[in-house]
């Protein structure tokens, strides 16, 4: 039993290698009828492994052209089945000498062997399967990171080629509008028209700054005027309180005469003054009147007989008034 049990440890201990006899577990051939044996599904899943992530560890590791040897598939069930071979000698032996107990034994040890291979052969792929679970995540995060980068790239593409279109629809909006405008003012038509409308727009304020100051000098006249009639008034005032008073006057007649005559030449000069205001006011008014005629010659002239047809800026005068002070 205790020949057995070392034979045993020592085939389970012992390495690998290809100068081996033909006794114990070394006897693996790498490819092999009898080790492929061993996992009989895998041919019937090979043409089908380009499409199936659960075939088995081997034929995924052939599709790949690793050309290496699975420990789940291949290398645990052949050193399991080297044992289980070895053992049935034993125990072919052991019948053949009629050792019942080690007969006994070597059946539990080839037992044992099963559920040591099955229980490795499930520890490698569950650690197989959490090595490549996390390969695939990181390899899902890692294309989710160049998914997103992709994303930011393609969103700064999409804002830079809307930039560039919206920049060149400004360009080409203020190229459309500047060729306008020169065609606009090109035009012999319009140039005429335009130096026509600024010669009846500049005559227009002229005519009004002279009303103005027309209107500010017949207001300084009849603060003249007013002004006068109070001096006239208080003059005549005193010349008849001089007349009621000479009585009682210590001044002699020749002075008095003389006062007399200085009052009505001063009365002569302020009379002589109001006639020429009063002319002045009469030409200022009819000059006032004229100038309200001709304003209003001018305004029918410029909204009558000068119509801009197609031009879109006709209403705006001061507009037409700055284009052609440029334009000149």
């Amino acid at each position: 039993k205790s020949k057995t049990i070392e034979h045993f440890h020592s085939l389970a201990t012992k390495p690998i290698s290809k100068e081996d006899d033909d006794s114990g577990p070394a006897r693996i051939v790498i490819g092999s009828d009898r080790v492929s044996s061993t996992v009989p599904e895998e041919g019937a899943q090979k043409k089908n492994v380009h499409c199936n992530s659960s075939a088995p560890h081997q034929i995924r590791l052939d599709y790949a052209g690793s050309n290496l040897l699975s420990l789940e598939s291949v290398l645990i069930p052949a050193v399991a089945h080297e044992e289980r071979l070895a053992l049935k000698a034993l125990e072919a032996k052991a019948v053949r000498e009629g050792d019942r107990e080690t007969e006994a034994e070597i059946r539990l040890c080839r037992l044992t062997v099963n559920e040591l291979s099955m229980a490795a052969s499930i520890a490698a792929r569950e650690s197989r399967l959490e090595r490549e679970a996390g390969d695939r995540m990181e390899a899902q995060l890692r294309w989710e990171r160049e998914k997103a980068e992709l994303e930011k790239r393609r969103k700064e593409r999409e804002i830079a080629q809307e930039r560039r279109r919206e920049e060149q629809i400004r360009r080409q909006k203020v190229a459309k509008e500047k060729r306008f405008r020169e065609r606009k003012k090109n035009l012999p038509k319009n140039k005429e028209l335009y130096r026509e409308v600024a010669l009846l727009m500049t005559e227009l304020a002229q005519l009004q700054k002279e009303e103005r100051m027309w209107k500010a000098a017949e207001v300084t006249l009849n603060e003249m005027e007013e002004e006068f009639k109070q001096r006239t008034k208080s003059t005549n005032e005193h010349v008849a309180s001089e007349k009621e008073d000479t009585h009682d006057s210590t001044v002699d007649k020749e002075e008095a005469d003389r006062l007399d005559a200085s009052i009505w030449n001063a009365v002569d000069d302020i009379t002589l003054s109001a006639n020429r205001i009063n002319e002045t006011l009469r030409t200022v008014t009819d000059v006032m009147g004229k100038s309200e005629a001709t304003r209003k010659e001018l305004y029918k002239k410029y909204t009558d007989d000068h119509q801009f047809h197609g031009y879109r800026g006709m209403k705006d005068a001061k507009g037409l008034v700055l284009a052609l002070s440029q334009d000149d």
